[in-house]
């Protein structure tokens, strides 16, 4: 009788499913890709080719570039600093800024140079933009390996036809 239920149970949990439409109805992910499979195109043609002509719909493929992400979130952060300290309308490109740094750690006498230690000014938040946009310069050259990939297909069915291929065994 419970192994009856089970199936019963299974079923039901299909036929529930099948009402409610998610992305997640149409979609994988892949935890484990070749460090090199950026073409969105490769991919979709190994699904096609491989699962019964599996459509696919949209690929996002992601890369391990988390250092150039908190340092282009560094750059923004100190940028929004000295954009809200500046007076509006003033040009936010680097000859400029420069100068207002540089005008400002001038003007400072004793007392100004140990206050930027405790909350820093403009100049401070430069030389951070400055050092940021030289690391993101030089990150953006490298190559960063595919971390993951995202793959949506076109219809549930396709979905479910790969995750039945790739699929282990409950007790493997």
């Amino acid at each position: 009788g419970i192994l009856v239920m089970n199936v019963f149970i299974e079923k039901a949990e299909v036929a529930f499913d099948e009402d409610e439409q998610t992305a997640q109805d149409y979609s994988i992910a892949i935890r484990n890709p070749p460090e090199d499979a950026y073409d969105p195109q490769e991919w979709k043609d190994f699904f096609y080719n491989n699962f019964d002509k599996a459509h696919v719909t949209a690929i996002t493929v992601g890369v391990d570039n988390d250092l150039l992400v908190r340092n282009l979130v560094t750059r923004r952060e100190n940028l929004r600093y000295i954009e809200m300290k500046v007076p509006p309308g003033t040009p936010l490109d680097t000859l400029t800024i420069a100068r207002i740094a540089a005008e400002e750690e001038r003007g400072r006498k004793f007392f100004g140079k140990f206050m930027a230690l405790l909350s820093p000014g403009i100049p401070e938040h430069f030389a951070k933009v400055v050092v940021a946009t030289g690391k993101i310069q030089g990150l953006a050259q490298r190559n960063h390996p595919v971390s993951n990939v995202f793959v949506t297909f076109e219809t549930e069915a396709s979905q479910r036809r790969v995750l039945e291929k790739f699929s282990v065994g409950k007790h493997a």
